[in-house]
């Protein structure tokens, strides 16, 4: 539900970053996209927001593949509560550090590109599975209903963990060589919405209990239509797309530090040293902070898109084409960050991503009054 909500606002985001890329063809990165428009300054703060999502999402794919060492253990509670979460993080964080590092750019983005279709191919084949099994006769598995307490409370969290999930702006990081973003990122942006809608027929078709918002459901589906065979497929999906969403998340933040800080191997070290120490905090307070590890990056990557709908404003071109995207942008990020809070009654939980945000937000502002001029882009290797 969340990569569908996504979709239609990506949609939007797609011709956006079209303009922009015809108005600067030269810009290698959206932070470039926005300085072409708006000023150095203000692609460096958008440079700077993305640095920080990146690395939060790419904690986070970090930590699903750190689970799946922990899956056969005798007490995966305890597993859990002990140093074998933090200890295995850090490990994967460690290995696409190297591996974004030492490869070629081209080599790293095949990779990151082949594992994504792969991961998608299996959920799409499982997804199937199960659409004809039912149909042949399979009863659907028994399974509660999910209750939701507001539709819009539920769509407004599924925007920005949508968008945050997507990231189908990444491909604009290292978009040097690419004569429109439209094609490829349009594409990206195509197939996640086909992916989703079809997981998401599978999670309902396959279980009882009325309309399912998610496809949390769907490995419980697969291991009771298809038992062990299942299991591991849909393993090998996930991990699949969990290593590929982390090469792609190292990589586009090195790539993102390297433009503001310098290129060198100082920031190859210190971009997954940053994130191996943010992956032992989420997997030690996993309980306390752990909605704020997906929620935060969302947010943020939704303020870049806020920003990239100000400097297409401001290119040359119809009404439509200058104002719609603004405004949508505009509106759905009041909704997303006031409606949760209303619908909670302003609840510490609905507060805390917001806060750590604006946060984020304050620092990024700093940095670039006292940071120097945006590096150029270093030639793809």
């Amino acid at each position: 539900m969340a990569a569908l909500s996504a979709a239609a606002i990506a949609a939007v985001l797609v011709f956006t970053f079209a303009r922009l890329h015809r108005h600067a063809p030269q810009a290698a990165s959206t932070g470039d996209l926005v300085a072409a428009v708006i000023g150095p300054a203000a692609g460096r703060f958008t440079s700077l927001i993305q640095l920080a999502a990146y690395a939060l999402l790419g904690v986070g794919a970090a930590l699903m593949l750190a689970l799946q060492p922990l899956t056969g253990a005798p007490d995966p509670e305890t597993a859990l509560a002990g140093w074998w979460w933090p200890g295995w993080s850090v490990a994967v964080v460690v290995i696409a550090g190297a591996v974004v590092a030492y490869l070629p750019t081209r080599a790293v983005g095949a990779t990151a590109g082949a594992l994504a279709g792969v991961g998608l191919l299996v959920f799409f084949y499982l997804a199937l599975a199960i659409l004809a099994r039912v149909a042949a006769g399979t009863p659907p598995m028994a399974m509660g209903g999910s209750h939701v307490d507001s539709v819009l409370l539920a769509t407004a969290a599924a925007i920005p963990l949508g968008l945050g999930l997507v990231g189908f702006e990444a491909a604009t990081v290292v978009s040097g060589r690419l004569e429109s973003v439209a094609r490829p990122v349009g594409t990206a942006v195509a197939v996640t919405a086909l992916a989703a809608a079809t997981l998401l027929v599978a999670a309902n078709v396959g279980a009882t209990g009325g309309f399912h918002s998610t496809a949390v459901n769907l490995s419980l589906v697969i291991s009771q239509f298809f038992a062990d065979a299942g299991y591991y497929w849909f393993t090998t999906g996930a991990l699949c797309l969990g290593s590929a969403a982390l090469l792609a998340l190292m990589w586009a933040a090195t790539r993102v530090a390297g433009r503001l800080f310098g290129a060198g191997p100082e920031v190859a070290i210190l971009v997954p040293a940053v994130m191996c120490g943010l992956a032992l905090t989420f997997s030690r307070f996993q309980d306390h902070i752990g909605r704020l590890q997906m929620l935060v990056p969302a947010l943020l990557l939704l303020v870049v898109y806020v920003i990239v709908g100000e400097a297409n404003s401001r290119i040359e071109g119809s009404a439509a084409a200058q104002q719609a995207p603004r405004v949508l942008l505009a509106v759905v990020a009041v909704c997303v960050v006031l409606i949760p809070l209303r619908v909670t009654d302003f609840s510490m939980s609905a507060l805390w991503p917001v806060i750590i945000t604006v946060a984020i937000l304050a620092v990024a502002a700093l940095l670039t009054r006292l940071g120097r001029p945006v590096q150029p882009t270093p030639p793809l290797r």
